[in-house]
This record gives C-alpha cells, structure tokens and sequence, in this order.
C-alpha cells in the first residue's frame, strides 16, 4: 500500500494550511498527552524523539554553562528603595528584556514602555552592550524607569530577565505582581487598558497573553506575570538560579519557556492564558488577525513581518494596524524598509 503524503489537500508548510495543521496536531498533542510527554513505545529509543526525519539521538549530550549576569551598566531612580506608600507597591514591576545587534533603540520602544509606564514600574534590560554609551537614549530611558541595566549578550531574554530579577531582588519582595516582556512585540496597536483590565480580573497565578501545547502545555514567554505565591515560591528561585546557556533555540524553549510553566504546574500553581486556549504552534502568527480584529490584541509579533517563517497572510497588514495607530504603523514600515 502506498500512501501519497499530501496528495490531495498539499504538504501543510506554509501559509494556511500550515496553521491548519498545527492546530490539527493541537488536538492530537491535547488528546494524547502522554505519548507526546514519553514517547511512541513503538518507535526505538535510539531515535530522537522529536526529529521529522527520524535521526538517531546525539550520542553526546550537551553541558551547558551557567549564565553570568555580565552588568556592564546599572542605574537606579535614588528614591526607588524609599518607595514604601501602599499605592506605589500595589503596581507590577515590569522588567522589559532588549537587544539590538546594533544597539539600538527602536523607534517604537520608548513609547510602548510610556505606554507601561501608566500601569507598571519598570526595569528596562539591554543585552547590547554598545547601548551604555548612548547617553542621549539612556537619559530617556531613565525618564520612563526606576532601573536601567545594560549587561554583555548571554542567555537570551532569559539571561536578561534573571539579571533584572537579581538586581531588583529588595524591590521584588515588596510587591504582589511582576511581569516578564520583552522587545519582541510592536505595540500597543491599542491602549493597553483593556490588556491590564483581563489580566486584574484573571485570578491565575501565572499569566499570559498565548498559550502553546508544543513539548507540553506552556505560557509563550513574549509577556508572562507572576503573583506573589509564585514569586516567594522555591520553584521560581530555583528555576532563575539554574539559568545555563543553550547553544541552539530550541533547548532554550524546551528549558526555559516550557520549562518554567511545567516546573510552576507541577508545583500546583495555576497557570492561564488571556487570549488562547491550549493553541498549538506560534498562534501569534497563525492568528495575527483574528487576535487583534476580534480580541483587541494589543501587539504584533515583530518576527511575523520580518521575518514571517511560515508564510502567513500578512499583506493587509497596514489596513489592520493604520486605523488603530497609525503612528506605530508608520514605524514599522519604516523599521522593515532598513532590513
């Protein structure tokens, strides 16, 4: 018998039909969990479990190191640790993870953090280091947050967040709610009211904007928060601790983004997504539209216009963003005409 792999609908690759299939596979990964989690019993453990091709597992395994902070540059607001009035404590402390490869400060960045700044206290940290000698842009930043770090590229996002979360450990103590973003998102396309309105009346200990079932069911890491039962826990300091750099992408994921909700799940904490429900693939590319036409989504994935890996629709992307803001709209086509 011979079964022509796609023959009559295409191979699913790209585009829509891409996105068709990873919420296909969705419900297979949601249905079937425990295959996903310990593989086929029918298929060779000396097979790598999640290769396409059916590759034999790496004979050596991977020591990665531990990632070092690397601050090259800190800067705190001098009234920050006299900060002790209820209402001041009461605001999430937002720590907004960057790089550029030519330190460089989008011009969407600083009014997105203006944007955070009407709901968060935030601690802005850099992984370029070239940025600590922009006096000009390093003065604004410290007009929009109360820490600015500038520390050498290690780690990713991650190694960025667990540097801030170090550095800021006093005034993590005192507050009920931090949140976890980074520069990876265009936005607000909208007023982020909305967003903070879902996310006060979510009673998740952890909480994201989009969900993934992909290794296993986990928060996408482009913007996560954290209530005080999870931040005092011994399961998030023991993760932010064992921070190690991974020579390829998707170990980090497995690691650090899928690793973290599955450590908190384990733990008994309640995790939550606000605009996806068990999704499986990158839903802010799948679903760019829908997410923002339909649910007031806030962002756009940055890679989805720059690089857009699936070949998803986006040829109406300005008709969708210009009429919601038009000034960031602007932006972007700028920032894509300098690739």
């Amino acid at each position: 018998i011979l079964h022509h792999e796609g023959k009559t609908r295409g191979k699913d690759l790209a585009g829509e039909a891409f996105s068709r299939q990873q919420q296909e596979q969705g419900y297979l990964r949601k249905d079937h969990a425990n295959l996903y989690a310990n593989g086929d019993p029918l298929t060779s453990t000396k097979l790598q479990a999640h290769s396409k091709v059916y590759e034999a597992r790496p004979t050596i395994r991977e020591h990665p190191i531990p990632v070092r902070e690397l601050i090259q540059y800190s800067w705190k607001r001098l009234d920050n640790h006299q900060q002790t009035n209820n209402k001041s404590l009461q605001r999430p402390l937002l720590f907004f993870a960057h790089f550029d490869t030519r330190a460089r400060l989008r011009s969407d960045i600083l009014p997105l953090l203006k944007a955070y700044q009407k709901h968060a206290d935030l601690v802005f940290i850099s992984a370029s280091s070239g940025l600590r000698d922009d006096s000009k842009n390093l003065e604004k930043l410290q007009e929009r947050c109360e820490f600015v770090i500038i520390r050498g590229n290690e780690g990713y996002d991650f190694g960025s967040w667990m540097t801030g979360l170090r550095f800021c450990d006093e005034a993590i103590k005192n507050r009920d709610e931090i949140i976890i973003t980074n520069d990876s998102l265009w936005g607000p396309i909208t007023p982020l009211d909305t967003l903070f309105n879902r996310i006060h009346a979510c009673k998740a200990d952890a909480i994201g904007l989009t969900d993934d079932l992909m290794y296993s069911h986990h928060l996408q890491s482009s913007f996560m928060v954290f209530r005080k039962p999870v931040t005092t826990s011994r399961t998030f300091a023991d993760f932010w601790s064992q921070q190690q750099v991974w020579s390829k992408k998707r170990d980090l994921v497995k690691a650090c983004e899928v690793g973290l909700s599955t450590a908190l799940i384990k733990d008994g904490f309640n995790i939550q997504s606000l605009y996806s429900n068990q999704s499986n693939g990158n839903i802010l590319h799948f679903k760019w539209r829908q997410l923002i036409e339909d649910q007031d989504f806030p962002f756009l994935k940055v890679s989805l216009l720059r690089d857009n890996p699936t070949e998803q629709d986006i040829s109406e992307w300005i008709q969708v963003i210009k009429p919601r803001n038009s000034p960031l709209c602007d932006q972007i086509k700028e920032q894509l005409s300098e690739q």
